[in-house]
């Protein structure tokens, strides 16, 4: 009963103040809004796991099999796909086929559609994209997997289907031809960018011929990597269990709508402790922890809204107390209003929220990237009404106390009554502000995120129960400062429970953006210092296109790459003129097939070596390797892409010195070059080096149809040092690989060097595709960008001056007897501007000061945490390099703290009345 009282009240007085409603209303109803929009515009993006299936099968297959390439091994993975792996050969596993596919699932083998794909060149009349992944499907099957937005689908051979984005690159549409690798195929649709399955150009086949020669279809010598599973009979678990057994992997309708237990995957049996989708709890305790600084933040910037509205109410809530309510009733009124706003602001929200995301996805259509399905998590807007309820009750928790003390009588009469308060908050608040800062720095410096995010909780909280003894301290300072000044002050002593919330609110709105600013501009201190590339800024690549037949790399012959180098070089000159150019080699051995593998690895020196190096594959040993491994600096390995790749070959270039001397690195490269001419292998670590001087490079060679008892080759010579990029495979002389018996080398592309230092202008013409070649140009790293802690700092402005300025106008309604005073006495107008400018001083000065503070003290735990123990700073420690400390925007920092407190002054003197009217006061 006392609850259904106090929210009608509630209701009345937000009718009656409608204004100030809707102000606290939209304060509330902003992260809701941003909640609800970004839960269903992620869903509608990811989708379920049946959206994200008939993304990859179409709207009717039954399942999508693929061959991992282990050669009839067998495969365990989990039904999401997020994870698998093979565990040795089945001693009756089969190669993967459309019979054995049919076979397994006991099924027509006319309901499988085996699948190519490979590369071929695409074009259209002049206009030519190069190799591009071309879909050879049976005509029958083709209607069951994709779907056309504009057109029809191929029927037969001589007809294709293209995505929209290869449309638009030939500038083709429905009833142009195009060319396949030398055949025309005439254009009758364009695809449905919602279906994913190798849309790039889709080719019928005859039924018996998708892994035959046909005019678009040229013979590989290889058999379909890829299989639909069509028509009625669904594929289970158990199904796809079997069909794992054959070396495949599995995507089924049937089991993205009924997923097994985690007991019947035997994946989670041949692989403890692996697989995706499973969050341990560190993960969740951070995420918590995380959330609840959020919503801390939530609550102080729309507290002053609430503040203002128990300010209002005073007198209402003094004639419920001289009714005989007591304080519990007072209280309840003050937090029936919060959740009458909060639960009104959550569903005008959500639904806002919902407004937004099917707006962004019909632009999106409109656009012709449609999400895959519009996807509405429906539990997420009853939750979202009750977040908006909780943060608003939440916000008007601290204004219900403190109106909750009031005096009945001053109220009543007029006066202004401000409970005492209590000293004790502020002492509470400097302890906790202090436990939490060194909580969250021993959380930082071991990389424990449950204890840093709670210390950095702990840590808000206790400033802000600080505030209000800040503000005190302050006062002191009143007797020294003029007429406005000492009015300002004294009044935002005496009227707390307006004064205390604002300051709380800008001081939050501050700290989170410096803290941001901080880390922001820390991190990209420390990706720059541990920015690598292969080549030098400005230096132009030059490489034949990968070529990948029905879902394989495909080996290329040396004359491709060589006219691949000379059609790029060819593109470059008629930009820039060339300054000097070599060809670049990688390691390889004879007759490698396209799917082995050759590594070169560098061992350090036995002092300085990884435990995990010399593993001989026992399980029996792993437990312990591990252990040991972990924490070590030596195991801290560093791993960068390699820019240059061909199927056969491994991730180290031969070179004799040419191409390096290219490379773009000057004086190092020189060296680098000078030494590979003399026979030396190029390291990238110190601790490679042995104490003779010289490098030891392990080189392995792996693959299906090959041995594993393979004794790896060890090539030993003087070793030499480059540091342009940490943990690089070693750069081998050619020399040294022509001297040892096994070992070649093979041409993958180019590097070139132009007459202009880089400038994004040339390097835009430069770059692209040819026929033949893909040509790329260095570009410098990128650099930090004030763009984005302007708008942090911009965003934290805006927050505090409107909390300054609503403080500031229920200052000024409950000043006006005081102003009016001194008019009466003879005060100038300027008087009340300089009142209404000292009293946003107050609020600004102090929490933009404080904020600031407390914002670089976040900005360092959490830069020491997340940078400092980060996988940039492990790779710089790795390879012997300083880790850049906490970097601060000081220049930007200092333009808010001293912009910020002027425009809000500037903003309260603007705004201040003209008049000052006499009114009715009373003697307090």
């Amino acid at each position: 009963m006392r609850w259904r009282v106090a929210l009608r009240m509630a209701r009345r007085d937000a009718w009656r103040h409608r204004r100030r409603t809707w102000i606290a209303t939209a304060m509330v109803a902003l992260p809701v809004v941003a909640g609800v929009f970004l839960a269903t515009f992620l869903l509608s993006t990811l989708g379920t796991p049946l959206t994200r299936f008939v993304a990859q099968a179409g709207p009717t297959a039954q399942a999508v099999v693929r061959d991992v390439g282990c050669g009839g091994c067998t495969y365990h993975q989990t039904p999401d796909l997020r994870s698998g792996g093979t565990v040795g050969a089945d001693d009756g596993g089969r190669d993967p086929s459309t019979r054995a596919v049919a076979e397994t699932l006991g099924i027509p083998e006319q309901d499988v559609a085996p699948v190519r794909v490979e590369s071929l060149a695409v074009g259209a009349g002049e206009r030519d994209i190069g190799l591009t992944s071309v879909t050879f499907l049976e005509a029958d099957a083709v209607a069951q997997v994709y779907t056309v937005r504009e057109g029809r689908l191929p029927t037969t051979a001589r007809e294709a289907a293209l995505s929209p984005d290869v449309a638009q690159r030939l500038r083709v549409d429905v009833g142009d031809v195009v060319d396949l690798d030398g055949a025309q195929v005439t254009v009758v649709g364009l695809l449905d960018v919602r279906n994913l399955p190798d849309a790039a150009v889709v080719v019928p086949t005859a039924a018996d011929a998708a892994s035959a020669a046909s005019p678009a279809n040229p013979a590989s010598g290889r058999g379909p990597s890829r299989w639909f599973v069509l028509g009625d009979r669904p594929v289970r678990w158990e199904d796809v269990v079997a069909l794992n057994a054959i070396g495949t992997e599995v995507d089924s309708r049937s089991v993205a709508l009924h997923p097994p237990n985690r007991a019947e995957v035997p994946f989670h049996t041949a692989f403890p402790g692996g697989g995706a989708g499973y969050v341990d709890r560190t993960t969740l305790g951070a995420g918590a922890a995380v959330a609840a600084i959020a919503v801390v933040e939530v609550v102080l910037l729309i507290g002053p809204a609430f503040a203002v509205g128990a300010r209002r109410q005073v007198r209402q809530l003094a004639l419920v107390g001289a009714a005989g309510g007591d304080r519990r009733d007072l209280r309840r009124i003050v937090l029936a209003s919060g959740v009458v706003i909060g639960a009104t602001a959550g569903v005008l929200g959500a639904a806002a929220g919902l407004g937004v995301a099917a707006l962004v996805g019909l632009v999106l259509r409109v656009a012709g990237h449609p999400m895959p399905a519009f996807l509405v998590p429906w539990w997420v807007v009853p939750a979202a009404v009750a977040l908006a309820t909780v943060l608003a009750a939440l916000a008007s928790w601290f204004p219900s106390r403190t109106t909750a003390r009031i005096d009945v009588a001053a109220a009543l009469a007029g006066r202004r009554s401000e409970a005492a308060p209590r000293r004790r908050t502020p002492w509470i608040g400097v302890a906790l502000a202090a436990g939490g800062t060194l909580v969250a720095l021993v959380g930082g410096l071991r990389d424990h995120a449950v204890t840093l995010a709670g210390g950095v909780l702990v840590l808000e909280l206790g400033v802000v129960l600080a505030a209000g003894g800040l503000l005190t301290l302050v006062a002191r300072l009143a007797p020294r400062l003029g007429p406005a000044g000492r009015f300002a002050l004294r009044d935002a002593v005496r009227q707390r429970s307006r004064t205390v919330p604002a300051v709380a609110a800008v001081l939050a709105a501050v700290a989170a953006a410096t803290a941001a600013s901080v880390y922001f501009v820390s991190d990209a201190r420390v990706q720059a210092a541990s920015w690598s590339s292969d080549v030098g800024v400005g230096t132009v690549l030059l490489r034949a296109p990968d070529v990948w037949v029905d879902g394989r790399p495909t080996q290329l012959a040396d004359d491709a790459v060589a006219l691949a180098v000379e059609s790029g070089l060819a593109r470059t000159a008629d930009v820039l003129d060339v300054a000097g150019s070599a060809t670049v080699h990688l390691l390889t051995v004879p007759d490698l097939p396209a799917e082995g593998w050759v590594g070169a690895r560098s061992q350090a020196r036995p002092e300085r070596a990884c435990p995990t190096e010399g593993y001989d594959g026992s399980e029996a040993d792993f437990a312990e390797l591990v252990e040991a491994a972990a924490g070590d600096p030596r195991c801290a390995g560093v791993s960068y892409g390699m820019s240059w790749y061909r199927p056969g070959a491994g991730d180290s270039v031969v070179d004799d010195g040419t191409s390096t001397a290219l490379l773009g690195f000057g004086e190092e490269g020189a060296a680098a070059a000078a030494a590979l001419a003399q026979g030396s292998i190029v390291v990238s670590r110190e601790d490679d080096v042995w104490d003779d001087g010289t490098a030891h490079v392990e080189i392995s060679v792996a693959g299906p149809g090959l041995p594993d008892d393979t004794a790896p080759i060890v090539l030993v010579a003087p070793a030499h040092v480059q540091t342009w990029q940490p943990g690089a495979p070693p750069i081998l002389p050619a020399t040294l690989v022509e001297e040892t018996p096994g070992l070649i080398s093979v041409p993958v592309g180019a590097v070139a060097q132009v007459d202009a230092d880089y400038d994004p202008a040339w390097a835009d013409l430069v770059r692209g595709e040819t026929s033949q070649a893909s040509v790329s140009v260095q570009p410098p790293p990128r650099q930090p960008s004030d763009v984005v802690v302007l708008v942090l700092l911009g965003i934290a402005s805006v927050v505090a001056l409107g909390a300054t300025w609503v403080s500031i106008g229920l200052a000024a309604a409950e000043t006006r007897p005081d102003l009016a005073t001194l008019a009466a006495v003879g005060a100038t107008r300027r008087v009340g501007r300089a009142v209404s400018g000292a009293q946003a001083a107050v609020v600004a000065v102090l929490g933009v000061g404080v904020g600031v503070v407390l914002g670089l003290v976040l900005g360092v735990v959490l830069s020491i945490s997340l940078l400092q123990q980060g996988w940039a700073a492990q790779q710089l420690r790795a390879a012997g390099l300083p880790v850049p400390g906490v970097e601060v925007p000081w220049l930007w920092l200092a333009l808010v703290t001293l912009a910020l407190p002027l425009l809000a002054v500037a903003g309260a003197w603007l705004t201040a009345p003209r008049r000052l009217p006499l009114v009715r006061r009373l003697a307090q």
